[in-house]
């Protein structure tokens, strides 16, 4: 009996064997996968914004000479050019050149230049000259062909230091007068011209010292209605010596006084 019991112990022990070998381990931690890494969105690039255009402070008025004051109210500089850019252009040529920060005319068979522009009644032109000894030369305002019945003309003529005033219709000279005032022009020495449309069919010219606006020249006329509401070109010719022309300017007005 002893014999049996211990059959049965040992007999025990040994299926308890084979079953735990069959048994899984549970201690056994399956081996942990490498993570994939995830896909991180690829940074945009960053819009650089598009520049804006700086705002150009506006170019500050330009004053009118005082001069111009006393015979015109309401004047504003609307153009300017003081040849400092012989690229910017605006003028016709045949003789002249833009250099040096002026403009240039040596006289020859009454060669010179044109304002590429048109100008009508209530304003008018104001330009700095000067000129060698011995010029001959003319600023001038004019209308229509030269040679055909419409054209009309005014300016300042300067001959011996003198200016006159210089009136052509058609193709008659109306009068050379001289200009009054105090004022006597001389060679090498800066001057102001000033001539301006008046919305009566007339015209106004003045011609003054820079340095001493007190000495100046003055000639206006009344023409005629037929000689308002035309348009005009600002001319310069000359016929010997050379003028130096700068502080070019482009002016309006309301009336004249």
């Amino acid at each position: 009996m002893k014999k049996s019991i211990q059959s049965v112990l040992f007999a025990f022990v040994v299926l308890t064997v084979l079953l735990s070998g069959c048994a899984p381990d549970s201690t056994r931690v399956p081996p942990t996968s490498t993570p994939l890494p995830l896909p991180t969105d690829t940074p945009l690039p960053t819009k650089t914004p598009i520049p804006t255009k700086t705002p150009i402070p506006p170019t500050a008025t330009i004053q009118a000479p005082d001069k111009t004051l006393e015979f015109l109210n309401g004047v504003q500089v609307v153009y300017i050019d003081t040849f400092d850019d012989s690229s910017r252009g605006g003028w016709g040529f045949d003789a002249g050149k833009v250099k040096d920060g002026i403009l240039e005319v040596i006289g020859k068979n009454w060669n010179g230049l044109v304002r590429d522009r048109d100008f009508k009644d209530n304003q008018g032109i104001i330009v700095d000259f000067t000129y060698t000894k011995g010029s001959v030369f003319e600023m001038l305002m004019d209308s229509g062909e030269w040679s055909t019945d419409p054209y009309k003309r005014f300016g300042v003529y300067v001959e011996n230091n003198a200016p006159k005033i210089n009136v052509w219709v058609k193709q008659n000279f109306l009068g050379g007068s001289y200009m009054s005032g105090n004022l006597k022009l001389k060679p090498d020495t800066s001057y102001t011209v000033l001539a301006v449309l008046l919305p009566d069919g007339g015209f106004l010219t003045i011609v003054w010292d820079p340095s001493d606006p007190s000495k100046s020249l003055f000639y206006r006329e009344s023409v005629g209605k037929n000689w308002s509401n035309l348009t005009w070109k600002f001319r310069i010719g000359a016929d010997s010596g050379t003028i130096l022309f700068d502080n070019y300017r482009e002016i309006t007005f309301d009336s004249v006084k």
